[in-house]
C-alpha cells in the first residue's frame, strides 16, 4: 500500500514543532512535504528586537529548510493559491496542485486595510514580516542623510507600540531627531487590554516623546504624508502600517468555513469544521468554542505539541485530543530602550529585568529550531542537541553518472564526443540527445523540471534550437500517487517555459525513481572539438550545484542558497546559447556531473589543445565555497578528481570547486579572444552570472587542463 501523504502548509510557529518532533519521532507510514512561500520564517516576537537594533537579522529566522530535511520532510517554496478540502488537494501557484490525505494549515496572517488608498504604495505593512524587514533595512538606507525623521505608526495595538518605541529608538541612535505619531483608530493605545495596562504602556510611549492621537481615521496614504478623514494632514517620511489581523484572503475564497475576517474555522481537535482531514492552527485558526482566543504567538506555540500529537493519532487511526486554550498569557511588550513592559491578569511591570527575561525566553525558543548558523555551520545550539544527519546517501542528478575513467576504459576516444549527435533524416538534419539520472531531492516536480533542462542545456550547448521532448518515467513500486503525477508536471513546466512540444513517452516501475529524457533539435552545431590556441573560455553562470544538493540532503544547505541555486537552475541555458550565437563560438560544453575541470578537459583533448584554468574566477553558487572550506563534498568529487588530477593552489574552497558535478549546469564557451569580453557583458546584462574562466594553449603532453591564477 502506498504511504499516506501528509502536507504541512505555511511555516508558523505550530509547523517547526511539528518539525522537530518528526526529527525525533518520524510519523509511521506516511510521507510528507512542506509548502512555504519562503524559505525562512521569522519569529514574530523577535522582531522588535531587530527593529530597535538589538538583534542581528538571524537571530529572529528560522530556516525551515534544513529543518525539514532533518525531519525527512520534503520541501515545496511556493506560494498556495487555494484549497480544495473536497477534492484534499492544495494548489501551489507555477506548479499546479498537490494532493494529500491529511494537511495542516498555518500560515498566518495579514494586515487588515491595505486598501485604503495609497497603502501599498507608500506604507510599510508589518505582515509578511519578512517584507517588513527588508523594507525597513531600505527605508533606513533612504533616511540615512536625513537629520530629522517623522515617522507615523498606524495602528496602537501591541504590534504597532512596539514599533513606534523600537522604531524611534533605532532612528535616535542613528543621531536623528524623531517625531513619531502612534495612531489608534480607539479611545486608547491596546484596545481591549485591561486599564492597568493601558495606563502603564501609555506612560511608556509618552515618556519616549512619542505622540498618541486617539480615534484616527486613514483616508489615505501619500509619498509624505498621512491624510485623515477629517480632511487634516499629517507629514511622514516613513509610514507603517500595523492595522490589526486579517486572514489571507485565498481562505475564505477556497469555499473553506470561516469567522467574519476570513479565518478558518476549527474545532478543538484542530480540525477544519466540515472537513476531517484538514487542520490549522496559530492565527489561521478560529477556534468555534473559544472565539475569545486573541491572535497571539503564545497560542500557536501551545497548539504545536497538539497539531503533532493529532496528526499522528490520525495516521494511526486513534482518536484525537481536544485543544484548551489558557485563559490568560504573559504578554511581554519590548521598549526599544534595554527595558519592556510584561502584563498578566490585568496588572503590568516595566524595567530592564523585564527585557532581559523576555530575550532569553525568546532566544531560547529560536534556538530549539535554528539548525544553521548564519554561516552554514551545524556548530549552533540546535546542532549540539541533534546528531548528524548520516552522510551514507550517494548523491543523485547528475552526480550519479558513471565515473569519467570507467567511461574512457569503456569506450575510449568516444568518452569525449559530444553529447548531443547530428543525424542525417529526409534530406535534413535533426539534433538527438538522451540524458537521464535518479532524483538529486525529494521533489517530484523540481526533478521532473530540472530533468528536461538539464537535458536541453545539451543542445543549447551546441547551437542548436530545441523542439520536442520525449520522456522515460520510473518510480517506486508503492509509491503516492504524488509522486508520477509531480515527476510529470515538472516535466510539463520545462516543456511550456521553453517552447518545446512534449510528444510521447514511457512510464515503468522500479525500485527508485529515474527520470530519462530525449530531446530533439536542430540548427546551427558547435562541436566540443573547435577550440584554437588563444581563445578564452566564458562560463555564462555558477557552479556548485552538486554540493548544495548534497548538502540539502544532509539539512546542511541554508534556505537563501537553495532558492537562488533552484532559480538559476530552472532558467535553464536556452537564452545563454542564444546570446553566444551573436559572437565567434568555435567550441562548447555544457557543464554537468564530471565537473568544470572534466568537461573542459574533453574540450581540450577533442580539439588538441591545452587549457589554462582560472579556478579563482569561477563564479560559485551561495554556499558552495563555505561547504567546500567545511569539508563537504558530493560523493562525485573524488572520482572526478581521480580522472583529471590538477596540482592544487593551496585553497580546497577555490580548487575543488571545479571538480563538482552539476545538475542543469551551465554552459562553457571558448569564444574568439577578441569577442570574449563583449560576450561576457552581453550575458551579464540579461541577469547571468557569466565570467572568463580560461585561455586555450597550445598542447602540453599529458596535460589537457591545468590551473592557473589570472590566466583568464
Amino acid at each position: 500500500m502506498a504511504p499516506r501523504h501528509v502536507v504541512l502548509i505555511g511555516g508558523g510557529h505550530a509547523h517547526v514543532q511539528v518539525l522537530r518532533r518528526w526529527i525525533m519521532r518520524p510519523p509511521q507510514d506516511a510521507v510528507a512535504t512542506l509548502v512555504v512561500d519562503r524559505a525562512v520564517a521569522v519569529y514574530s516576537g523577535m522582531v522588535p528586537a531587530w527593529v530597535a537594533g538589538e538583534v542581528p537579522r538571524h537571530a529572529l529566522e528560522i530556516d525551515v529548510r534544513p529543518l525539514a530535511r532533518r525531519a525527512g520532510v520534503s520541501i515545496v517554496i511556493g506560494a498556495v493559491e487555494a484549497i480544495d478540502a473536497a477534492a484534499q488537494r492544495v494548489q501551489i501557484a507555477g506548479r499546479g496542485s498537490v494532493p494529500y490525505d491529511i494537511a495542516s494549515l498555518d500560515v498566518g496572517s495579514t494586515v487588515a486595510w491595505l486598501d485604503v488608498p495609497g497603502v501599498r504604495e507608500h506604507a510599510i505593512p508589518t505582515r509578511p514580516i519578512g517584507g517588513l524587514l527588508d523594507h525597513l533595512k531600505l527605508d533606513l538606507v533612504r533616511l540615512a542623510d536625513r537629520a530629522h525623521v517623522d515617522l507615523v505608526v498606524v495602528g496602537a495595538g501591541a504590534g504597532g507600540v512596539e514599533i513606534a518605541t523600537c522604531l524611534s529608538a533605532r532612528l535616535r541612535g542613528m543621531g536623528k531627531t524623531v517625531r513619531c505619531t502612534l495612531l489608534s483608530a480607539a479611545s486608547d493605545v491596546l484596545p481591549g487590554a485591561a486599564p492597568a495596562v493601558v495606563t502603564k504602556v501609555r506612560q511608556a510611549v509618552e515618556a519616549r516623546q512619542i505622540e498618541v492621537r486617539t480615534d484616527a481615521r486613514v483616508a489615505r496614504v501619500e509619498r509624505d504624508a498621512v491624510w485623515f478623514e477629517d480632511g487634516s494632514a499629517l507629514r511622514a517620511d516613513m509610514v507603517v502600517w500595523v492595522t490589526g489581523a486579517v486572514a489571507h484572503p485565498w481562505i475564505a475564497a477556497s469555499g473553506l468555513p470561516t469567522d467574519p475576517r476570513g479565518f478558518v474555522q476549527v474545532r478543538d481537535t484542530l480540525q477544519v469544521v466540515g472537513h476531517d482531514t484538514l487542520l490549522a492552527a496559530g492565527d489561521t485558526a478560529f477556534l468555534v468554542n473559544h472565539p475569545w482566543v486573541p491572535r497571539a504567538g503564545v497560542y500557536a506555540v501551545r497548539q504545536g505539541p497538539l497539531l503533532v500529537d493529532n496528526l499522528d493519532a490520525w495516521l494511526r487511526g486513534a482518536r484525537m485530543s481536544e485543544y484548551k486554550p489558557q485563559s490568560d498569557f504573559l504578554s511581554m511588550l519590548n521598549l526599544g530602550d534595554g527595558t519592556a513592559t510584561v502584563a498578566k491578569w490585568g496588572v503590568a511591570w516595566h524595567g530592564a529585568w523585564v527585557w532581559r527575561w523576555k530575550m532569553r525566553v525568546d532566544t531560547r525558543f529560536m534556538q530549539a529550531f535554528q539548525v544553521l548558523g548564519p554561516d552554514g555551520s551545524t556548530d549552533t545550539a540546535f546542532g549540539r542537541m541533534m546528531p548528524e544527519m548520516s552522510e551514507d546517501m550517494a548523491c543523485g542528478g547528475c552526480a550519479a553518472k558513471v565515473d569519467a575513467t570507467t567511461l574512457t576504459t569503456v569506450l575510449g576516444e568516444d568518452a569525449t564526443r559530444d553529447d548531443a549527435a547530428r543525424v542525417s533524416m529526409g534530406g535534413g538534419q535533426i539534433v538527438a540527445s538522451v540524458d537521464g539520472f535518479p532524483p538529486f531531492t525529494d521533489d517530484p516536480w523540481l526533478v521532473g523540471r530540472l530533468a528536461v533542462v538539464h537535458a536541453l542545456n545539451d543542445l543549447y550547448a551546441k547551437g542548436v534550437t530545441a523542439r520536442s521532448v520525449l520522456l522515460t518515467l520510473a518510480v517506486p513500486d508503492h509509491a503516492a500517487p504524488h509522486v508520477l503525477e509531480g515527476l510529470l508536471a515538472g516535466a510539463r513546466a520545462t516543456v511550456e517555459a521553453e517552447g518545446v512540444t512534449l510528444i510521447g513517452g514511457h512510464t515503468a516501475t522500479g525500485m527508485s525513481m529515474f527520470v530519462g529524457v530525449t530531446v530533439l533539435g536542430d540548427g546551427g552545431w558547435w562541436s566540443n572539438a573547435g577550440a584554437k590556441v588563444g581563445d578564452l573560455v566564458v562560463l555564462t553562470g555558477p557552479i556548485g550545484s552538486g554540493l548544495l544538493w548534497r548538502a540539502d540532503g544532509l539539512g546542511r544547505a541554508r534556505g537563501p542558497w537553495m532558492d537562488a541555486l533552484i532559480a538559476t537552475s530552472v532558467r535553464g541555458a536556452r537564452e545563454a546559447g542564444e546570446v553566444a550565437r551573436a559572437f565567434d563560438v568555435h567550441a562548447a560544453t555544457d557543464v554537468t556531473g564530471f565537473g568544470l575541470a572534466g568537461h573542459l578537459s574533453n574540450v581540450a583533448r577533442a580539439s588538441g589543445v591545452s587549457i589554462a584554468l582560472d579556478a579563482a574566477r569561477v563564479p560559485a553558487f551561495d554556499g558552495a565555497r563555505e561547504l567546500l572550506a567545511g569539508g563537504l563534498r558530493s560523493t562525485a568529487h573524488a572520482p572526478n578528481a581521480a580522472s583529471c588530477p590538477l596540482p592544487g593552489l593551496g585553497d580546497a574552497a577555490v580548487d575543488d570547486l571545479v571538480y563538482d558535478p552539476q545538475t542543469a549546469g551551465p554552459l562553457a564557451l571558448v569564444v574568439a579572444a577578441t569577442g570574449a569580453p563583449g560576450l561576457v557583458v552581453a550575458l551579464r546584462e540579461r541577469g547571468f552570472d557569466a565570467a572568463i574562466v580560461g585561455r586555450v594553449l597550445p598542447a602540453q603532453d599529458g596535460a589537457p587542463l591545468h590551473l592557473g591564477r589570472g590566466e583568464g
